[in-house]
């Protein structure tokens, strides 16, 4: 019976994270990474007041333009995005475009809230169903075990793309760093297109290609994306409250708006590269929860216990099936590692090496292609 790690005395990463380190106190690099960069957010009054004017000025010069809609927000009717959405066209007063990039898991109840909102605010709302999300989702997990990058590509780059098609200044994207799990890791654009380019058809290729253009055109020209919780003070029970009294509707927990979410955990609890290292995401996401004081250290270890799925969910089969992976063959890909290797690209390489600088030494944001 294995021994138990130590524990950073302020979150619960273990001594087993790759590169962390540990005080004098007993807190690990990552909580002292924190306290120099976003954590200042809660000790530093000035910092928050420059934050909501900074938030002014974007949301000002985004009306300047005045174009068909200020900006546009990408939702699928989860909580962080579908309140961005009514922050947008209620307290920031700007005109949203809502838009949607169906992966063909959109839970009905997610529609529903969204249309509500929709509905209640008099917003136009785009929806983009691409038929090769599921075939590549199942790609992308024989080949790296990646299940949502495809979904994550088209979510980024449709929008963008969108956005220039319109002339929209703004994009105004749910979650908030202080909150996001924090770790020196990031998906990496190029292994992407790799794995892309050695198994798909030229023509989804040369797709994938020309959204990568619009992506990149539309900022280099100008375009902006932000994460409006990064810049105003805001809990999830307020956020919560507000949306369920003003539109009728249960705000539902994290990635419920995603009919294969429960597939996902499972998956991701099997195959993660953190198993090694005797942890998962829950303990980056909660580590990250204890210090924004969102629960205590307790309640992390609690929740980190109870969220390892041992049994697979009902809805495993069909979810696989539906990217193409049946029973036999999701058998066989969770006992073994994927060759990862052979995508692996010189700059994909040197911006992991220097994520990993930035996260160690507090250098700005570690997120070195935080878009990608």
């Amino acid at each position: 019976m294995g021994t138990e790690p130590i524990r950073c005395s302020r979150c619960i990463m273990p001594s087993t994270y790759p590169g962390i380190s540990f005080g004098q106190d007993g807190t690990c690099s990552i909580c002292q990474h924190f306290d120099r960069t976003l954590g200042r957010w809660y000790l530093d009054e000035r910092m928050r007041v420059r934050a909501g004017e900074r938030l002014s000025r974007i949301v000002e010069s985004a009306r300047k333009k005045k174009r068909e809609y200020d900006c546009i927000v990408p939702t699928s009717g989860g909580r962080d995005s579908l309140y961005v959405l009514h922050l947008s066209a209620t307290k920031l007063n700007l005109r949203p475009l809502v838009f949607t990039v169906d992966n063909g898991f959109w839970a009905p109840e997610a529609r529903q809230n969204l249309e509500a909102v929709v509905t209640a605010l008099g917003l136009s709302h785009l929806v983009y169903r691409p038929d090769q999300i599921r075939p590549l989702a199942g790609l992308f997990f024989r080949e790296t075990r990646d299940f949502c990058a495809p979904c994550n590509f088209y979510i980024f780059h449709k929008t963008a793309e969108v956005a220039g098609r319109y002339g929209i200044p703004l994009v105004m994207m749910g979650g908030c760093q202080r909150l996001d799990r924090i770790m020196p890791i990031a998906p990496d654009p190029w292994q992407f297109r790799r794995v892309m380019k050695s198994n798909c058809p030229r023509d989804l290729v040369r797709e994938h290609r020309q959204l990568d253009s619009h992506y990149f055109r539309y900022y280099l020209r100008g375009g902006r994306r932000v994460q409006p919780l990064d810049f105003i003070d805001w809990n999830h029970e307020d956020r919560r409250r507000v949306l369920e009294s003003r539109y009728g509707i249960r705000v539902l927990n994290e990635h419920e708006d995603c009919l294969a979410h429960e597939t996902v955990s499972y998956l991701s609890s099997r195959t993660s590269r953190l198993r090694r290292h005797g942890m998962t995401f829950a303990t980056l996401k909660y580590s990250q929860l204890v210090r924004n004081s969102v629960i205590t250290r307790d309640e992390a270890l609690e929740r980190v216990a109870s969220s390892d799925p041992v049994q697979p969910p009902a809805s495993l089969v069909s979810v696989m099936e539906a990217v193409g992976v049946g029973p036999n063959e999701l058998e066989g890909l969770l006992c073994q590692s994927p060759d990862v290797q052979r995508y692996r690209t010189l700059p994909g390489i040197v911006s992991g090496w220097w994520r990993q600088v930035c996260y160690r030494h507090g250098l700005g944001d570690s997120r070195f292609f935080p878009d990608l």
